[in-house]
């Protein structure tokens, strides 16, 4: 019981995922979805306070510019 709810809510994201997909060209699809991991930094930056590596930094870098060239 205690699941429930986070697996509602992941069925809930997962559909909503795909209607948006049948509505975009799958290349922006693909885009957007890199996106995630750069939102997903920021995210956990400003909220949970976490400190990244310096790895994690460029990485977050090389995908932003990949996703702005593409």
């Amino acid at each position: 019981m205690l699941l429930l709810f986070p697996a509602i809510m992941d069925l809930l994201a997962s559909l909503l995922s795909y209607i948006a997909l049948n509505m975009v060209a799958s290349s922006v699809w693909q885009i957007s979805r890199g996106g995630v991991i750069i939102t997903t930094a920021i995210f956990s930056f400003f909220f949970l306070k976490k400190k990244f590596e310096r790895n994690a930094i460029i990485g977050c870098v090389i995908a932003f510019v990949g996703i702005t060239g593409v």
